[in-house]
Order: C-alpha cells, then sequence, then structure tokens
C-alpha cells in the first residue's frame, strides 16, 4: 500500500516531497541609517531554548538583536503545537533606523534544528523618491512609517543541515493576520516564507508588533 507522505513536526522527523517553493527575501543587516530626524524532532524530546538563554545567544554581526522572544507549547484541534513569538518593541523606531533593511530575531531551537530565525522584510514601495535628496527620502519615508499603510513579508530561516529533506509544516502570523499553513522542505533552500498585505501599523499594541511561527 502507498505510504502516505509525511512532514517534520513535533511528533518526529518525517521527510516528504515538499509543496512548491515559495519565493524568499533575504539581505544582511547593516548599521543604523536614519538620523534624529526621521516533540519531538528526529525521535529526540522537543528542547525550547529558555528565554534567558536566547537573551545569550548572539546574533552574527550586522544584525539587529531584538531581545522579546518566547516559545511554548499549544493545542490547536487536538494537535500540539510550537509557537514562537517574537516581540518587536518601538516598531516604528526600529523601522526608521533599518528602512530598505532586514529585521532579524534572536535564534531560537526546535529540538535538533538549532540557529532558526524569523525575519521581518518591511515594504514602503510606492514612496517616489527618485531625484530627492536624501533627506527628503528619509522624511517621505518617515511620514509613511508613521501613517502607513506598511506591509511586508515574514521568512523563516533554518540553518540546520540534515543531511536530507527537511520538510516542516508551519503557520506564520503578524498580529492576528495568518498566512498558512505551508510546507517547505528548507534542506534544499533554507528561508521560506509569506507575503503580508495588511497594514502591519493596525496590529500594533502599545507601538510593539508581535511576529511569530506555529510549527504544526
Amino acid at each position: 500500500a502507498e505510504k502516505a507522505p509525511s512532514q517534520l513536526g513535533l511528533a518526529g522527523a518525517n521527510f516528504a516531497e515538499p509543496a512548491e517553493n515559495s519565493s524568499s527575501l533575504c539581505s544582511s543587516l547593516g548599521s543604523k541609517t536614519a538620523s534624529a530626524e526621521l516533540a519531538k524532532i528526529a525521535g529526540e524530546p522537543l528542547q525550547i531554548t529558555s528565554s534567558s538563554q536566547m537573551e545569550r545567544l548572539e546574533p552574527p554581526p550586522g544584525l539587529v538583536s531584538q531581545e522579546k522572544i518566547s516559545s511554548r507549547l499549544m493545542d490547536v484541534d487536538g494537535q500540539s503545537v510550537l509557537r514562537v513569538e517574537w516581540r518587536i518593541d518601538n516598531f516604528k523606531g526600529k523601522l526608521r533606523d533599518c528602512v530598505g533593511r532586514t529585521l532579524v530575531s534572536p535564534c531560537f531551537e526546535v529540538g535538533r534544528l538549532q540557529g532558526c530565525r524569523l525575519m521581518v522584510i518591511p515594504n514602503l514601495k510606492g514612496l517616489k523618491t527618485s531625484g530627492l535628496s536624501m533627506r527628503l527620502q528619509r522624511l517621505m519615508h518617515e511620514a509613511r512609517i508613521e501613517g502607513g499603510p506598511v506591509s511586508g513579508a515574514l521568512n523563516f530561516k533554518v540553518v540546520t543541515d540534515l543531511g536530507q529533506q527537511l520538510v516542516i509544516r508551519f503557520t506564520l502570523f503578524v498580529g492576528l493576520d495568518v498566512q498558512g499553513p505551508l510546507e517547505r522542505d528548507f534542506n534544499k533552500q533554507i528561508i521560506h516564507g509569506a507575503d503580508f498585505t495588511g497594514d502591519w501599523l493596525c496590529q500594533l499594541q502599545g507601538g510593539a508588533l508581535t511576529v511569530g511561527i506555529d510549527v504544526l
């Protein structure tokens, strides 16, 4: 009898042909550019890095380290799900400091998968800045960040090399906006994600934006 495909989830490591690859966006994060003007995996028990451990993990050079990331197990429709949430405080301020660049979370672990990260890629397209001075461009970016709309993509990065197919089934969320479930092979491509077209400023709570992933 033909075996049904299986995925890498909390119950164990299984390998299957992935669904079609999604396009992913990846960029390294440089220095600040704006001024003051502007449960198991592979038969092993699920291990979740504690918040204190996460805070001690240093990101690669050039990446912005955000402190507030948390992991917890949840029961969703009778299924055990690992939820990782990344709270980005002062979200507008982070965007001003990193216009055109990617915001990258601290590392977190899912079982044997180490060095996992969430990546926020804001979209400020539509601004007509051609021919303008750098100062005017900054002011236009700041006006968009302050008043919106601001949308973009959220990516999930897995760098662990298990030497075989690594299919993970997951959902991504920005505030209350959810994309998925998605099923991707991270052995072929280490970054996968989804576009979120809604205005992220509408998802802010106390100036913070919470994004995350549910590993199914």
